[in-house]
């Protein structure tokens, strides 16, 4: 990025001139949003890092697509079009998935429902890839990769 962003700088300056000195008012926002602003973020992200877990963090990472169109449609007055809603509904889907406390709420109550028994799909699922997991350790182990 360094190197486009040299070879790219003359090619700038010709064709739209030499930049605009920043205002202090400008240079202030700048520093604020940044500078100041970024670092608090980090600094409550790490802190609440050990809490939360990583993949619980990382979460946050899918709504900000949400929040955008949600504060483009009702403070700016955008029009949300059937691909953005489909798109909101499938990431909204994908975190009810990856949080896990749906799924497991779901498999509470099927185990209730079916007195405390497994499936004999999860059964299936179980065993089935037990035996690949064996399969593919057999494999590396032919291959002198076996850890202990």
């Amino acid at each position: 990025m360094t190197f486009g962003a040299i070879v790219m700088l003359p090619i700038a300056i010709i064709l739209d001139g030499p930049p605009a000195i920043p205002t202090p008012q400008s240079a202030l926002a700048f520093a604020l949003l940044g500078f100041i602003l970024t670092s608090i973020t980090f600094l409550v992200m790490y802190s609440i890092l050990p809490k939360v877990g990583a993949l619980n963090l990382s979460l946050v990472t899918f709504v900000a697509p949400v929040f955008a169109l949600l504060i483009g449609t009702f403070a700016f007055g955008e029009v949300l079009s059937p691909v953005q809603i489909l798109g909101t509904a499938m990431i909204l889907s994908a975190l009810i998935v990856i949080d896990g406390r749906f799924t497991t709420s779901f498999r509470n109550r099927w185990s209730k429902f079916t007195n405390g028994t497994t499936s004999w799909i999860t059964d299936l699922n179980t065993s089935r890839s037990q035996h690949l997991i064996w399969r593919a350790a057999g494999r590396f182990r032919h291959f002198g990769l076996m850890f202990k």
